[in-house]
């Protein structure tokens, strides 16, 4: 046999065996194939509070892909490309005020699958919270003093010209209201309770 002849064919065939995985997959793996991998679905967003910045974006995983791409919809503009990942949420950081949606698509080295449908918009409002003082009740609720002095006449429960026993029998029965005193209850700053504030302005004008 002419070694000459079967050099060539040996080599080819040796070339062949080595390179079958690869030739395998380039036949039959999705790139050569142009199949896209298939859109992810599931997508949610969290729910930001008022003050929050971020949010919080999750899908299902698709299987055999190189990852993700995620875009955001700010309004009604066209949506905009945010990040490539690998993981199945992205969070989102730094926004300012409006409506966000997002969308997300997987790929498989230049393939593509088409983009997911727009998860449900979501509102940023970075207005700082309130942190105000709650209201008055069960004498929790702190009182202002009021501009001008009080007078006599705002401890003279009775309306007898005078600030003595009586008065103060009337602050004592009518002790502890939270809610609805007047002035013939006690209530000497009008503020409906009857309270220590009361009793100090009551001993202010004592008279009798």
């Amino acid at each position: 046999m002419n070694m000459k002849k079967i050099l060539p064919i040996i080599i080819v065939a040796l070339f062949m065996v080595m390179a079958a995985p690869a030739y395998a997959y380039e036949i039959t793996g999705t790139l050569s194939t142009g199949v896209a991998p298939a859109t992810p679905t599931g997508l949610t967003t969290s729910s930001p509070v008022q003050g929050d910045t971020s949010i919080t974006i999750k899908w299902n995983p698709v299987a055999n892909i190189s990852g993700y791409d995620l875009y955001r919809i700010t309004g009604t503009a066209p949506s905009v490309f945010v990040a490539s990942t690998t993981s199945t949420s992205y969070s989102d950081t730094g926004l300012s005020d409006g409506s966000y949606s997002y969308q997300v698509e997987s790929y498989l080295g230049t393939l593509t699958s088409a983009k997911s449908l727009p998860s449900t918009p979501v509102t940023i409002d970075t207005t700082a919270p309130s942190t105000g003082g709650g209201g008055g009740g069960g004498g929790g609720g702190s009182y202002t003093p009021p501009t001008t002095q009080p007078t006599l006449a705002q401890a003279d429960f009775n309306g007898d010209g005078v600030v003595n026993i009586l008065d103060f029998n009337t602050l004592i029965i009518h002790w502890g209201m939270t809610s609805g005193a007047t002035k013939a209850d006690g209530d000497a700053n009008g503020d409906g309770k009857v309270d220590i504030f009361d009793f100090n302005i009551l001993i202010t004008h004592w008279t009798n």
